[in-house]
């Protein structure tokens, strides 16, 4: 087992409806999962669980020396619940594996524009601050978000239009860019969510927003892999 007391669980179903076999597509020749692989291992010694109901996936997982959970399908469907596959890998773990861990780092292979410091230290932050649970974020300060409201009619969300400050005058807004979470095992099988208790970030640069949710997201996250030499992806 690993010197920190935490694991990784990666989910990573075979289906999806944006880009099929989404989690295998490549950059530089690399599958999105073998990259956040890459990127957990480098500064990391740790236990990388994959959870998957694809056979293709789970013999990928097996290569990269990941340990495998064999996720039954009705947690594999488009209807499923991430929160519902980590139960299932928590309770799989220690009942397969027979592992003893405090913390879970949750990455999600579609945003795989990550430095290998963020996982390590934002772990660090985790341990270090006492926190129950943590989000990788963004500033959201350049962002000018509207919303319809029950009527249909559009609204400001994080602004007033009548009244429009400086950048630098704004109150601190975080986008919540779903690269990450780390979590205690414990207090999530309580609470059944993600984020939960004592709640911090961890701040990315704003290159590292960007997700992988169709072909366009792919093709724009292999363009700033390459401009910035992404680690786990050009780096190794």
């Amino acid at each position: 087992m690993n010197n920190i007391n935490s694991v990784a669980i990666i989910l990573a179903r075979g289906g999806s409806k944006g880009i099929k076999n989404k989690n295998l597509q490549a950059i530089n020749n690399k599958s999105l999962l073998e990259i956040t692989v890459n990127q957990l291992r480098k500064k990391l010694k740790i236990d990388i669980f994959v959870s998957s109901d694809s056979k293709e996936v789970l013999e990928k997982a097996s290569i990269l020396g990941c340990s495998l959970i064999d996720r039954p399908l009705e947690l594999a469907g488009d209807e499923s619940t991430s929160e519902e596959a980590l139960l299932h890998s928590i309770e799989y773990i220690e009942d397969n594996y027979k592992a003893d861990f405090k913390s879970i780092i949750f990455p999600q292979l579609t945003s795989p524009l990550r430095k290998f410091s963020d996982f390590s230290n934002a772990l660090d932050k985790f341990h270090n601050e006492g926190l129950d649970s943590l989000f990788s974020s963004n500033d959201a300060l350049d962002y000018l978000i509207w919303g319809l409201n029950n009527q249909g009619i559009l609204e400001e969300v994080n602004f007033q239009n009548n009244k429009r400050t400086l950048r630098q005058s704004k109150n601190l807004q975080i986008i919540e860019n779903g690269s990450f979470y780390i979590f205690d095992k414990e207090l999530f099988k309580k609470n059944k969510v993600r984020l939960f208790g004592k709640i911090d970030h961890y701040k990315m640069e704003s290159w590292q927003v960007f997700e992988i949710d169709s072909h366009e997201d792919l093709e724009l996250c292999k363009d700033l892999s390459k401009i910035k030499l992404v680690d786990g992806i050009y780096n190794e």
